[in-house]
């Protein structure tokens, strides 16, 4: 429960900071995806030890001086229009076409692409801003 507290904070504080983003409309931190993240624990049956670390780390990433796209952000910008769009597609078979209880294994797989790809951008854009760093 007291994780739970820890993730709602983080989130308040997540929406309410006013520097959320950056001049070139990148996020700066985890951007608050936590219904992302509750949609694969619950696709992938998570054990409660494995969701709980997950809470942890993107709660605590909303602190996190890392830069994660957007759709407006200038770097990558049609790149993530694109992926956006086909992960949307994806998403829309995972849930309308197949149904929560039984979804396609492969669909579900398939659309972890997108979660994918942000992290990637993440590192790419830090690796961007100090060559040869992803991270500090």
């Amino acid at each position: 429960m007291a994780l739970l507290a820890v993730a709602a904070i983080a989130a308040a504080y997540g929406f309410c900071q006013s520097g959320a983003k950056t001049k070139n409309n990148t996020f700066t931190g985890f951007p608050n995806y936590w219904n992302i993240i509750i949609f694969y624990m619950y696709l992938f049956h998570f054990s409660p030890v494995v969701n709980a670390i997950r809470l942890l780390i993107f709660s605590i990433l909303i602190w996190a001086p890392i830069e994660f796209v957007s759709l407006s952000a200038k770097p990558l910008r049609k790149l993530t229009i694109w992926i956006a769009i086909i992960y949307n597609l994806v998403m829309f078979g995972v849930i309308y076409l197949f149904w929560f209880d039984q979804p396609y294994t492969y669909l579900v797989w398939l659309s972890l692409f997108g979660p994918f790809y942000y992290i990637i951008s993440a590192f790419y854009l830090r690796g961007k801003k100090e060559p040869g760093l992803a991270f500090r």
